[in-house]
C-alpha cells in the first residue's frame, strides 16, 4: 500500500495538482460565496428599482449546461493570456460558482428580520458595516454548506481543467489523474486506484471538519 501510494506520488504528480486544486477550491468557493453574499444582502435588505431583473440576470447563469462555455471561453481566455495559469483557473472557478449560493443566501437572507437592520441605521451603521457585523454572523450555516458543495464540486472538476490548463504547474488534481490514467492504467492499476483513493481523501476530511455546519446548513434550508 504505501509503495502504491509513493509511486502514485511521484508518477501522477499529486503534489503540485492537490496543491492547485486545493488554491482553486479555496479561493474560488470562498470568493464567490463571500461575492453572492454580497449580491444577496442588496437584493434582500437594500430597496432599489430592477432587484428582481437583477436576480435573474445572476440566477440565469444556473439554468444553461456548463459545457455551452467552453468554446467562448476558451478564445477569451487565450486572447486574455489567462490559459494555462492559475488566476485564470481561479477567475472562471469563483465566477461560475456564484449564482447558486445567490439563490440560497438569498431565500435564507430574506427570512431574516428587517428590524436588526433598521436599528443599526438608526445608529448610524454603514451598509457594509450591517453586512458584516449582523448579518454575515447569522449565515454562517448555510454559507459554511454552500462552501462545502462549491469546493467539492471544483475540486472534482474535469472538463474545465482540460480544456484551460495542459501543464503541470497549473492542471488540477483530476486532470493530473486522467494523464496518469492514460499512461498507467493497463501496466499498474493498484497505483491509479491508490492515486483515486488520496484524490478523495481532501473532500471527505473537509466534510468532517464542517460536518456540524453542514448539517444546520441543511436544517435551515428544509425549514
Amino acid at each position: 500500500m504505501l509503495e502504491n501510494v509513493a509511486e502514485a506520488w511521484t508518477k501522477a504528480k499529486m503534489g503540485s495538482g492537490m496543491l492547485n486544486s486545493l488554491i482553486y477550491g479555496v479561493v474560488g468557493g470562498a470568493a464567490a460565496i463571500f461575492i453572492a453574499a454580497l449580491a444577496s444582502y442588496g437584493l434582500t435588505r437594500i430597496d432599489f428599482r430592477g432587484k428582481g431583473f437583477w436576480f435573474m440576470l445572476i440566477f440565469s447563469g444556473t439554468i444553461f449546461p456548463l459545457q455551452m462555455y467552453l468554446i467562448p471561453l476558451f478564445m477569451g481566455y487565450n486572447k486574455l493570456g489567462l490559459t494555462n495559469s492559475r488566476l485564470g483557473m481561479m477567475l472562471f472557478y469563483t465566477a461560475v460558482c456564484i449564482p447558486f449560493p445567490v439563490l440560497v443566501l438569498r431565500n435564507y437572507m430574506a427570512g431574516l428580520p428587517r428590524e436588526m437592520d433598521e436599528a443599526a441605521r438608526i445608529d448610524g451603521c454603514s451598509e457594509f458595516r450591517i453586512f458584516r457585523s449582523i448579518i454575515l454572523p447569522n449565515c454562517w450555516a448555510p454559507m459554511a454548506t454552500l462552501f462545502l458543495i462549491q469546493f467539492t464540486w471544483i475540486w472534482n472538476d474535469l472538463i474545465f481543467s482540460m480544456v484551460l490548463t495542459n501543464r503541470e504547474d497549473a492542471r488540477s488534481l483530476m486532470n493530473g489523474l486522467m494523464v496518469l490514467q492514460g499512461s498507467y492504467a493497463n501496466t499498474t492499476p493498484n497505483v491509479v486506484m491508490t492515486a483515486t483513493l488520496l484524490a478523495s481523501l481532501p473532500s471527505v476530511l473537509l466534510f468532517l471538519l464542517l460536518r456540524r455546519h453542514f448539517m444546520n446548513g441543511l436544517k435551515l434550508q428544509s425549514l
